[in-house]
């Protein structure tokens, strides 16, 4: 206890919750690589809780931990409250107001007539990691940019294996079902509904949004609207966006889609081929020189219709999700696209209020006045 901070989250002993971060998941919160029989909604335990539980190898070096494993106990909690419903319920460790679909859509606590980003996560992402981005999202749209009542985050939880990408790429499409089905609850509930997804979440994001009918038309708050899909690091291929592609821009139910890029990205740029190279030799086309998405943008290709991309090389130095959530670059044009869908008596900056109100996006990376800050990232 004398190493944790009265300023750090470790010293709750009780889970720490907010109206504003919530889960939605379709595989159980413990297991990586199966679907659940449906969704389940919950508010998470804010805290930062330690995976490893009471286990941890930094507490058996309490007594004299190293820098590192001292850091490590002021930010993360060894104890964490399991919320079970019945038998059948897979544990989920601090959750709050835990439902399933039906009661999401019909009961009084998911978000409603508010602007939702739903974060969806790529491979081997644990629950506590996409917990843990969903607070570091929630921490770089603050209310001073949107708002009073800011921004509600939705972490998209699915089936993302934890060593094995084909099987967590072929699982995608049924991911993108559930996510589907999640869009259509929030939309119902009159949210106006961004996403924000991450390398293979992107795969799941798209064929969330392909053909997906909207009712249309659709005002822009308080009656349900589905808004922007902004994608990083997307581990697909570049032309997917492409009339002829995997997923034509056309298709997708959204208003714009924003694609980051960064050149930086060694993950995307040696294994993401060779992950692409299995599907197509069962396919029997011959992929496995396929650029990402994610790496160099649209590269060479004609731009398809509404979607603009955005170098952020500059700021992204690697793959991992956090450091693309601190990208100045990418959250610039976050809180630009989260801007147009609050209240406008919300919105604080006119600068943001100008820009939100221009629907003409360039089709190169976006120059935008911010002040350079650092955004630690969480661990």
């Amino acid at each position: 206890a004398e190493y944790m901070g009265e300023n750090t989250m470790a010293h709750f002993d009780v889970p720490v919750h907010t109206p504003k971060l919530w889960i939605a998941s379709c595989r159980p919160v413990r297991v990586m690589n199966h679907f659940s029989e449906g969704l389940t909604f919950f508010q998470p335990d804010n805290c930062l809780v330690c995976p490893h539980l009471d286990a941890c190898p930094s507490l058996k070096e309490a007594s004299n931990p190293s820098f590192k494993q001292r850091k490590h106990l002021q930010l993360y909690r060894h104890t964490a409250p399991v919320y079970a419903p019945n038998e059948d319920t897979y544990q989920i460790p601090g959750a709050a107001l835990v439902c399933d679909a039906h009661q999401a859509e019909h009961g009084t606590e998911l978000p409603s007539n508010q602007t939702v980003l739903v974060f969806v996560h790529g491979f081997r992402q644990r629950y506590w990691k996409v917990v843990a981005c969903g607070m570091h999202l929630r921490s770089m749209i603050t209310p001073e940019e949107l708002g009073d009542e800011g921004v509600c985050v939705l972490g998209f939880l699915w089936p993302c294996h934890r060593r094995n990408y084909f099987m967590a790429r072929s699982k995608a499409e049924k991911a993108g079902h559930f996510l589907q089905q999640t869009l259509q609850i929030l939309l119902a509930r009159g949210n106006s509904v961004h996403i924000y997804a991450h390398s293979l979440g992107c795969r799941v994001s798209l064929f969330a949004l392909l053909d997906f009918h909207i009712p249309a038309p659709l005002p822009r708050f308080k009656q349900g609207s589905l808004h922007s899909l902004l994608m990083s690091g997307a581990a697909v291929p570049v032309d997917s966006l492409c009339p002829n592609g995997k997923f034509p821009s056309t298709r997708l139910a959204c208003e714009r889609i924003h694609v980051f890029f960064s050149s930086n990205d060694e993950t995307l740029g040696t294994a993401f081929r060779l992950g692409e190279l299995i599907p197509g030799i069962s396919h029997l086309s011959l992929i496995s020189g396929t650029t990402a998405l994610g790496l160099k943008g649209f590269d060479n290709l004609t731009i398809p219709a509404k979607c603009f991309q955005h170098d952020v090389s500059s700021t992204v130095a690697e793959h991992r999700t956090h450091l693309w959530i601190a990208s100045v670059d990418m959250v610039a044009v976050m809180l630009l696209e989260l801007a147009q869908t609050a209240p406008p008596t919300s919105v604080r900056s006119e600068t943001a209020r100008e820009l939100a109100v221009d629907e003409s996006w360039p089709h190169s990376e976006t120059e935008i006045g911010v002040d350079e800050y650092e955004a630690e990232e969480l661990p």
